[in-house]
C-alpha cells in the first residue's frame, strides 16, 4: 500500500520544475529592465518556450528588485561566472539621449565579455541601445 503512495510522491516531485537558484546583484546604478535584456541577450535559452503569440511560458530568467537589492534568479546549471560578467559589463543607458557612456568603459566591458567566450555578435546585442 505505501509503494504506489511513494511512487506518486516521486512522479509529482519530478513533474515540479525547478525554482532555480537566486543570485544577489552587488552594482551600483543599475537598470534592471535593460539588465534584463541584456542576459536574455547572452542567454537566449532563458526566455522560456516560444509561444505563437510571440510570447514566452516558463522563462528561465527571473529579475526582481527592491529599493536597495536587486536579484536574479537563474537556472541551477547556469554558469555563476558567465551571469556576473554580464552584470559587471552593465553600464545602463542615459537617462537624456545627450549624455553617453564613457568609451573606455564600454571597451572595458566589452573586452571582458570577449575574454569568457562571448561573440561579437552576441555582444553587439548585449549593448544595442533600446
Amino acid at each position: 500500500m505505501k509503494k504506489p503512495a511513494i511512487f506518486l510522491l516521486c512522479l509529482l516531485f519530478l513533474a515540479v520544475p525547478a525554482e532555480g537558484k537566486t543570485l544577489p546583484v552587488r552594482k551600483e546604478n543599475v537598470n534592471v529592465n535593460q539588465l534584463h535584456d541584456e542576459l536574455l541577450a547572452a542567454f537566449p535559452e532563458w526566455r522560456g518556450t516560444p509561444q505563437p503569440d510571440g510570447s514566452f511560458k516558463d522563462p528561465l530568467l527571473k529579475v526582481e528588485s527592491s529599493s536597495e537589492e536587486i536579484f536574479l534568479t537563474i537556472p541551477e546549471e547556469a554558469g555563476e561566472a558567465s551571469v556576473q560578467q554580464v552584470v559587471a559589463a552593465h553600464l545602463p543607458a542615459p537617462a537624456r539621449p545627450a549624455e553617453s557612456v564613457e568609451p573606455a568603459e564600454r571597451k572595458s566591458a566589452k573586452k571582458k565579455l570577449k575574454a569568457i567566450g562571448f561573440t561579437d555578435a552576441e555582444i553587439s546585442e548585449i549593448f544595442r541601445r533600446p
